[in-house]
């Protein structure tokens, strides 16, 4: 550990370690695996065989010791699965007939939406960022939100016959269980707590309170058996839980537009323009037999690259993947990979995904017992992430 003085005179700390990580993804998975767990407000600095971590000089040296010891975890893990991303993970946007046609279809058959969000004048004023580190939006940028929102629910209804939902806040516990989301995902959740139901507990949680004092609340509190949700396709697979979906044809699959606001604990990697503990999230949840999804997935990646081109927005289509902690982390994320089941379309301003497409195999079909009268039953998301186009839209300077 060396002490170095930071610019502006700040007494900063610094941590060195040796690595091997040649792929930027790998590196960039350890930075927001060490932030989730850090308090303190970190900065890193990558060469060829050296990671800096660059950190507060308020931190004792307990806390120094763990972040340099998780820091040391991290590294190692990724480097034994260094040599499964060493293939390109970029995959090509060029244009197509189907993809050309999409976007014309929309000015042609949803005109007066698509002006409306050409018109659309998205400034900063319209953001307000909260205490909480959630935005308040306002005036224009309220109104943009329900036009692409609109437009993409109006598209799935006629190119894809989707059927339309509003997801709620609440998930139950159960279902977030039955989805697999504990194994993979557990440390995103926010669990809801209740008022113990019991008049003496009641009485002394009033007094607590009424007083003043919310801390060690928790002693008055119990578990209400929900969390909140962490991706809205999560409230599709329980409405199809032990039922058969009947495809014909002449539509050999299932869509389902769902719009809700999602809810995600991501430590210490929040931050005031795209990482927020609530967002707004569209998805278009397709069920079907694997050759059918196969085909759909293209159709659904014309239609995501059709929606950022009436958007102006550019981008590039990368192969993805998740944040993964516990025993099986390693196993998951080479699975994922070595699959391409995971897509982003990131945005070239801000460099961060706006949306992505999911394959999840039968995964969740399994799972909830959802059947298909043809076949095995596989399903698919595409989702798209409101806030973070907005904040593309913004770092464009209005963009439209």
């Amino acid at each position: 550990m060396t002490i170095i003085v930071w610019k502006g005179g700040l007494i900063m700390g610094e941590l060195r370690f040796r690595h091997s990580l040649a792929n930027s993804r790998l590196r960039n998975i350890a930075i927001e695996k060490i932030r989730y767990f850090s308090s303190m407000e970190l900065s890193f600095e990558w060469t060829e065989d050296e990671l800096i971590l660059i950190y507060s000089s308020e931190m004792s040296i307990t806390d120094v010791q763990k972040l340099e010891e998780m820091t040391k975890i991290f590294l190692e893990s990724n480097q034994k699965i260094d040599r499964f991303f060493l293939k390109e993970s970029h995959i090509s946007t060029n244009s197509s007939e189907r993809r050309n046609y999409y976007v014309k279809w929309i000015r042609e058959h949803l005109g007066d939406l698509f002006n409306d969000i050409q018109n659309s004048k998205i400034t900063d004023e319209g953001k307000i960022l909260t205490d909480i580190g959630v935005p308040m939006y306002s005036n224009e940028v309220i109104k943009f939100k329900k036009n692409i929102n609109l437009m993409i629910s109006e598209f799935a209804t006629y190119h894809f016959n989707a059927l339309t939902y509003e997801t709620p806040t609440f998930l139950s516990q159960e279902n977030a269980k039955k989805a697999g989301y504990f194994n993979t995902g557990s440390q995103h959740m926010y669990f809801v707590s209740e008022v113990k139901k019991d008049l003496e507990n009641f009485g002394n949680y009033y007094d607590h309170t009424s007083s003043g004092k919310l801390k060690d609340v928790s002693d008055y509190l119990c578990d209400s058996g929900f969390v909140l949700t962490p991706a809205v396709c999560l409230h599709v697979y329980p409405i199809l839980s032990d039922t058969e979906i009947v495809n014909s044809p002449e539509i050999p699959y299932r869509v389902y537009d769902v719009l809700g606001l999602a809810y995600r604990d991501e430590g210490n990697n929040f931050n005031e323009s795209d990482r927020f503990r609530e967002f707004q999230v569209h998805e278009l949840v397709f069920f079907g037999e694997e050759s059918s999804l196969e085909s759909l997935e293209r159709k659904a990646t014309d239609f995501l690259l059709a929606i950022f081109d009436c958007l102006n927005i550019a981008g590039e289509l990368e192969v993805a993947n998740d944040i993964f902690f516990g025993n099986q982390e390693k196993n998951l994320l080479v699975k994922q990979i070595l699959s391409n089941d995971k897509i982003e379309f990131v945005g070239l301003k801000s460099g961060k995904s706006l949306a992505s497409i999911n394959r999840h195999q039968d995964k969740f079909t399994s799972n909830f017992n959802i059947k298909s009268n043809h076949g095995k039953l596989v399903s698919m998301c595409l989702g798209f992430g409101i806030d973070r186009i907005i904040n593309e839209l913004l770092l464009s300077k209005g963009g439209l």
